[in-house]
């Protein structure tokens, strides 16, 4: 298993270090560029799925891998269509199923939250046509989960899950990146088109894969509670 993760941590960073350097000095193009961003998330699936063993690996093991799934089809979508109103809305399902998992640590009652935001899913999905008013609600409503997630991830604490602790860092991160991806999007419509939105630009993955890689991880992370029945 160390082997593992070490052999994973090794690709990872070298698919950093490309994407980070190819967003600051751009000697990639878009497409290239784009296509590695997404190949890191398909590296973190793979990884999830190659360290998966039914008798030892527990159940949030198991769902982790459903949602780097979903998120590398919310990433694909983002990266290489003009589907933004789609994109949002896969992502809230990543964030539904975060609000599961955040249930497997913490025993939090959140099942109200997540039919909620299955039953929205729904909604927006059948309302995709109105992309204008769409993207709004499904920015909003992504918004709400995201931070509920996070805020029932901070008020949890315990020194036993390691696994834990990656995922709130995780979480961090991707709050981050989440915060530049929406300044980067809002931004041009200020005018603002200066060093801070290149920051912005840059900042989004640069934050972004190492929230996946430690998502990732702390699935890994052998945890009797939540093995598989």
């Amino acid at each position: 298993m160390r082997c593992a993760v070490k052999i994973f941590l090794v690709i990872q960073g070298v698919i950093y270090m490309v994407i980070v350097s190819s967003d600051v000095w751009y000697y990639l193009s878009a497409d290239w560029s784009n296509g590695i961003k997404l190949f890191s998330v398909f590296v973190c699936f793979m990884y999830l799925l190659l360290t998966f063993n039914r008798k030892s690996s527990g159940f949030d093991h198991l769902l982790m891998i459903g949602v780097i799934a979903v998120t590398f089809l919310a990433d694909a979508i983002l990266l290489f269509t003009d589907l933004l109103s789609v994109g949002v809305v896969v992502f809230i399902l990543v964030q539904i199923l975060y609000a599961y998992r955040i249930t497997l640590f913490g025993q939090f009652r959140s099942h109200y939250r997540i039919c909620i935001g299955a039953t929205m899913t729904i909604v927006l999905s059948s309302l995709l046509i109105w992309d204008g008013t769409v993207i709004i609600m499904a920015v909003l409503l992504y918004g709400v989960l995201f931070l509920m997630n996070l805020w029932n991830l901070i008020i949890f604490q315990t020194k036993e899950w390691r696994s834990l602790m990656l995922f709130k860092i995780g979480f961090v991160f991707f709050l981050i990146c989440d915060i530049n991806v929406l300044l980067f999007n809002i931004l041009p419509n200020y005018g603002i088109s200066n060093l801070f939105y290149e920051f912005t630009r840059v900042s989004m993955w640069f934050f972004y894969l190492p929230a996946q890689v430690l998502l990732s991880l702390s699935a890994v992370i052998e945890n009797p509670k939540l093995r598989l029945r």
